[in-house]
């Protein structure tokens, strides 16, 4: 495949990512922007809001998740 091909290809690949890509980001931060509102009109940025419970991280917790990085780290390396 010469040069001219591959920038073309090259090319064309960008412009479908683009294509798909910022109508996915403007939805996003449409869907980011109407969330924020209706927390702040539910009052979530009072000043008196507190937690229902304080979440900590316990010696279970810290297994799970090394285990699951093993798993994620393996299934690549394996691919």
């Amino acid at each position: 495949m010469g040069t001219q091909a591959r920038l073309r290809q090259t090319g064309e690949w960008l412009n479908d990512l683009m294509a798909l890509g910022v109508p996915a980001i403007v939805l996003t931060v449409k869907r980011a922007w109407t969330f924020t509102e209706a927390a702040y009109a539910r009052g979530f940025d009072s000043p008196h809001r507190k937690p229902y419970q304080q979440l900590i991280m316990r010696p279970v917790d810290w297994v799970l998740s090394i285990g699951v990085l093993i798993v994620i780290v393996v299934m690549f390396v394996l691919r």
